[in-house]
């Protein structure tokens, strides 16, 4: 399996490619910016999660990658259907998006429950 750290570097650098194929105008360019800022972010925020401070500043940060892994989901469903129909490489790009969500999903769930602390017992 590939590192997250490589397979985030290559998602925003496809993205980067992707954005430069938008024809710039006011809504390409609200809609480059918006997608640039979050598939460029999920890779950035899962470095910062491999230095984190805590459990709950990984679980955090971790949070935000697959919140950022949505949002790109989200603005490759509007390129897609606004501007790149049919467009392979936007296609594969959703995909992508949608793994990357599932994996810092299972990421965040499993961490989280390491940190869940017990609840005390109470006498009946």
């Amino acid at each position: 399996m590939e590192p997250l750290e490589d397979r985030t570097l290559k998602f925003a650098l496809r993205a980067i490619d992707v954005v430069d194929r938008i024809p710039r105008g006011r809504a390409g360019d609200v809609v480059s910016t918006q997608f640039l800022e979050s598939a460029t972010s999920v890779g950035a925020n899962w470095r910062e999660a491999q230095g984190a401070a805590s459990s709950n500043d990984f679980n955090y940060k971790v949070g935000i990658c697959e919140r950022e892994s949505r949002e790109s989901h989200y603005w490759l469903q509007i390129i897609f259907a606004w501007l790149l129909r049919g467009d392979r490489e936007v296609v594969a790009l959703g995909t992508e998006a949608n793994e990357l969500v599932s994996i810092f999903t299972s990421i965040g769930r499993k961490t989280s429950k390491k940190r869940t602390p017990k609840k005390p017992q109470q006498d009946p």
